[in-house]
């Protein structure tokens, strides 16, 4: 059982409040990675399913609400989606590997 962290993050634009994970376990990551190991899917089509995964694996509540989250993720303003965005990317790449 994992005993992982969490946080509240504010964002600047609108002051939507998310509770997110500070950190994934090694299964989550792998269960990420592997949408990128799907050769039925396209690159675009992968990387919107790893997003969802993300999301929905690191963004506990967002201003409280806790179920469908990706759903109530998707009708956020610009702005804040990607405040939020850029959150779960920190998690997903630690190391900032990725930028």
């Amino acid at each position: 059982m994992s005993n992982i962290k969490t946080r509240e993050v504010t964002t600047k634009s609108k002051g939507i409040k998310a509770v997110i994970k500070e950190a994934i376990t090694y299964g989550e990551n792998q269960e990420i990675m592997d949408v990128y190991r799907d050769d039925k899917l396209s690159r675009s089509e992968a990387a919107r399913k790893a997003n969802k995964l993300g999301v929905e694996k690191i963004i506990i509540s967002i201003d409280g609400v806790t179920e469908n989250i990706y759903e109530v993720f998707k009708e956020l303003e610009l702005p804040d989606a990607l405040e939020l965005t850029d959150e779960v990317k920190k998690i997903l790449d630690p190391k900032g590997v990725g930028k």
